[in-house]
């Protein structure tokens, strides 16, 4: 599976938290904000595709994308080792997490607005040797 071959992601995900994030921890007020979009269209991708989880994992040269459908661990894509630090802190400021922390497990769950209609995920991060490992499940109705 290629990010080529799929469907545009739909833009319209609002993200929905009972916490307010400064600005200045904000990545979308800085020159980062692309990142948040990949960040965005990535969630968007796993939900346009119905995926239960979403799981961003460091290793020594890559982050790998996986999702997981049906019971399937798909090999989204093997994205530049670089953008690693700053996926998993859009991912945390997307569910109010504590983006210092990266010594200890931590786990949140928040809801995303798409369209109108509320969407149940949980965000996970776990340390790792080469990093904190994100894993996102989606909660479909």
């Amino acid at each position: 599976m290629t990010t080529a071959e799929s469907p545009s992601p739909p833009s319209n995900l609002e993200p929905v938290s009972s916490q307010t994030v400064p600005e200045e921890e904000s990545v979308i007020a800085g020159q980062d904000a692309s990142l948040m979009l990949l960040a965005n269209e990535l969630i968007a991708k796993a939900i346009d595709i119905r995926c239960s989880d979403m799981h961003v994992e460091p290793d020594q040269e890559h982050t790998i994308l996986r999702y997981l459908k049906n019971r399937e661990l798909l090999l989204e894509s093997k994205l530049p080792k670089p953008v690693h630090l700053e996926l998993v802190f859009c991912y945390k400021v997307i569910a109010g997490l504590n983006i210092n922390e990266t010594s200890k497990p931590q786990d949140k769950k928040a809801v995303l607005k798409i369209a109108g209609s509320d969407l149940n995920f949980r965000v996970t991060t776990i340390p790792g040797d080469f990093g904190e490992t994100v894993a996102i499940s989606f909660k479909f109705d």
